[in-house]
């Protein structure tokens, strides 16, 4: 690591992470789209890498930032082959026009990795009781960190001593509870009670035992479910978020397919862990969204496996009452498509705040420094969303920078900016590849006070690998083709 980054370059790479970071809790403490979606950023020296898509971090990493000078470096763009067909996908979750107004929007096709190992699960049941066994096989990437930092739980008050195995346990709700092993290591298991007092349940975690490298209870109690563990090589699935103002508040709407067989209720478990409890009708987990230290932050967390057999999560940056999960409803894709446009024309009004032509492409930032919006293409075909990455927009005095993705006129492209200052960096140098290793020519300029660059993917490919070299950070990790203009990194 280079550590002659000044503050101000240090600065952008925290509020990038931190940015990210605050919209990777969107399942319930389970899998968070935005980490699915961008990968994992990097604060410079501080190694700021948490666990996220939240059971687990989906972290691609190991990028080491350089400050580096830039070289004036342009590439031309090859002219992209014939556009593919729509991609069409099931049902997507959002919320009436009454709740508020959508504010952006983000999807993609999947077939991005995991890059994290998803448990095996064990779900054991005694008439009232039941007990979620999540046994991880194999260590995970060493990018991620510890389970445990998904915790949903209050732990026990101190002195509050009722048996030697009450220090480890942690309280989910009024009759349920979790505790953390890690019987080998680097592996690691927790087990989930449900259905019992606190003395029954440390009774209980007292009386699991190993059979076959699994802990299993007591033979009242019998197999329900199972599903295996999967690598973390296993592939993601579409996935959507629509972020909504509310009261002043955030509210995002996840909906993403199960990376197991469809429907299978016990694949709830295998993303993370917190309170099951029935809101509406719905049978949900619940977590409290947590910081990557483990440590509490602001909002709640909502999940649960829809009729549909998709997950759908609803999070959000400050408390919301019950009312807000009973309202979700599905929509259609096209109607996903037509709040897209509709966000976009909107944000397509603010005034202009710098432009540039970039391999053909029309791009712009609109609105204010505190308040930018970055769009691609011109007139009837002007694209638009908020970049939720900039430093702008998560109270940095750092650059203004961001990297977005689009479909313009049928093809992929990802684009991005960057403020000038005394520091300028070489985007040109960093790496997007595809996945036969094949480099992407970036097209740079500069123009209105702005570096911009631009990366044509090729249309039989929806993921490509982005790893920066510069010292700006950046989104790292796989990009997978997205449904609608977003907000990267």
């Amino acid at each position: 690591m280079n550590d002659t980054l000044t503050s101000a370059e240090n600065e952008l790479l925290g509020a990038r992470l931190d940015a990210a970071l605050s919209r990777r809790d969107t399942a319930a403490s389970l899998i968070d789209i935005g980490a699915v979606r961008a990968g994992a950023r990097r604060r410079q020296v501080y190694r700021r890498i948490g666990a996220g898509f939240a059971a687990v971090a989906l972290l691609a990493g190991g990028v080491t930032l350089v400050a580096q000078r830039r070289t004036d470096r342009s590439m031309t763009a090859a002219t992209p082959p014939a556009a593919p067909g729509p991609v069409a996908i099931a049902a997507v979750a959002g919320l009436p026009a009454t709740f508020g107004e959508p504010t952006a929007l983000w999807g993609s096709v999947g077939g991005q990795p995991y890059n994290v190992v998803l448990p095996r699960i064990d779900v054991w049941t005694s008439t009232t009781r039941s007990v979620v066994v999540r046994t991880f096989p194999e260590a995970q990437p060493d990018t991620v960190a510890p389970d445990v930092s998904l915790a949903t739980a209050t732990t026990a008050a101190p002195g509050d001593a009722d048996g030697p195995s009450e220090g480890a346990i942690e309280q989910l709700a009024a009759d349920q509870w979790v505790k953390y092993l890690s019987p080998d290591g680097d592996r690691g298991t927790n087990v989930v009670i449900r259905g019992a007092d606190k003395p029954a349940a440390i009774v209980l975690f007292d009386a699991l035992r190993e059979i076959d490298g699994v802990l299993t209870p007591p033979d009242d109690f019998a197999l329900s479910e199972h599903l295996d563990a999967l690598p973390a090589s296993t592939p993601a699935g579409w996935g959507t978020q629509i972020e909504y103002s509310h009261h002043g508040a955030k509210v995002w709407v996840s909906t993403f397919q199960q990376a197991t067989t469809p429907g299978s209720p016990a694949a709830i478990n295998q993303y993370g862990t917190g309170s099951l409890h029935t809101i509406g009708g719905r049978a949900v987990v619940e977590a409290d969204p947590r910081y990557p230290d483990g440590s509490l932050r602001p909002g709640r967390s909502v999940t649960w496996l829809d009729d549909s057999g998709l997950v759908i999560s609803v999070h959000s940056n400050a408390p919301f009452d019950d009312s807000v999960i009973e309202q979700v409803e599905l929509i259609s894709q096209s109607d996903y498509q037509a709040m897209a446009a509709g966000v976009s024309a909107r944000l397509a009004t603010k005034p202009q705040l710098a432009t540039a032509n970039v391999a053909g492409q029309w791009l712009r930032l609109r609105g204010v420094a505190d308040d930018v919006v970055a769009c691609i293409g011109s007139g009837s075909t002007e694209q638009c969303s908020a970049d939720l990455d900039s430093s702008a927009q998560t109270g940095s005095d750092g650059p203004i920078a961001g990297t977005m993705d689009a479909i313009v006129d049928g093809h992929w492209v990802v684009f991005g900016y960057y403020q000038l200052g005394d520091f300028v960096p070489n985007v040109a140098a960093d790496r997007y590849s595809t996945p036969d290793g094949t480099l992407l020519p970036i097209v740079t300029r500069e123009r209105d006070g702005f570096l911009w660059y631009v990366i044509a993917v090729p249309d039989d490919v929806n993921v490509i690998t982005a790893a920066p070299t510069n010292n700006a950070g950046g989104v790292v990790g796989q990009i997978a083709r997205p449904l609608v203009i977003g907000a990267l990194g």
